[in-house]
C-alpha cells in the first residue's frame, strides 16, 4: 500500500509540472572545431622498427603551440582498434615512441614512427599496419613558466599572481 501511495503521488507530482520560461541566449561563438589538425596514412608495413611521415603545411609555431596526439591500427586487431603512441603495441609485443621534426621544405614536418621490444632494443619483424592518424590540437593559452624568476608554484596565491588566474 505504501509504495502505491508513493507511486501516485510521484505521478500527481509530474503531472503538475509545466515547461518553464526560456532562459537567456548563451553567448555566440564559433564552430567549435578549435583549428585541430588531423592527418591520416593507409596501410603500411613498418621494416627495421622505424618509419617517416611528411606532413605538409604545417607552420612552426602551430606544431610548438600544439598537444600532439599520435594513433595507429595494428593489422593484427580488428579495424577501427585504435593505439596510442607512445605505448606497448598489439599483444604487448612491441612499443611506439614519436618524434616530431622539421623538414626539408618550409612548413614540412616529419613523424619519425619508431617500434623497439619492450626493453628498448630494436623490434626487427615487419609489423603491418591499416592506418596512422596523428592529431594537433593547438593550445588556446600559453603560460610560459620560468616567468620572472618565481618558481614557488606550491602556494597558491603566489602561483594565482604569477599566471593570472581568477578565482
Amino acid at each position: 500500500m505504501k509504495n502505491l501511495l508513493v507511486l501516485v503521488l510521484g505521478f500527481l507530482l509530474l503531472a503538475a509540472c509545466k515547461k518553464g520560461d526560456d532562459g537567456a541566449p548563451g553567448k555566440d561563438g564559433n564552430d567549435g572545431n578549435a583549428n585541430v589538425v588531423t592527418f591520416t596514412f593507409g596501410a603500411k608495413t613498418v621494416n627495421g622498427g622505424a618509419e617517416n611521415f611528411v606532413l605538409n603545411n604545417l607552420r612552426k609555431g602551430f606544431v610548438d603551440s600544439s598537444l600532439v596526439l599520435v594513433y595507429y591500427n595494428p593489422t593484427a586487431e580488428l579495424d577501427g582498434a585504435w593505439y596510442p603512441c607512445p605505448g606497448l603495441g598489439s599483444g604487448g609485443l612491441y612499443q611506439t615512441r614519436y618524434l616530431l621534426y622539421p623538414g626539408a621544405n618550409v612548413n614540412q614536418y616529419v613523424l619519425a614512427f619508431r617500434i623497439n621490444k619492450p626493453d628498448g632494443s630494436a623490434y626487427v619483424p615487419a609489423v603491418e599496419f591499416r592506418r596512422f592518424k596523428f592529431v594537433f590540437v593547438p593550445a588556446s593559452k600559453i603560460t610560459p613558466v620560468a616567468r620572472s624568476g618565481e618558481r614557488d608554484y606550491t602556494d597558491y596565491n603566489k602561483a594565482k599572481s604569477l599566471f593570472g588566474w581568477q578565482d
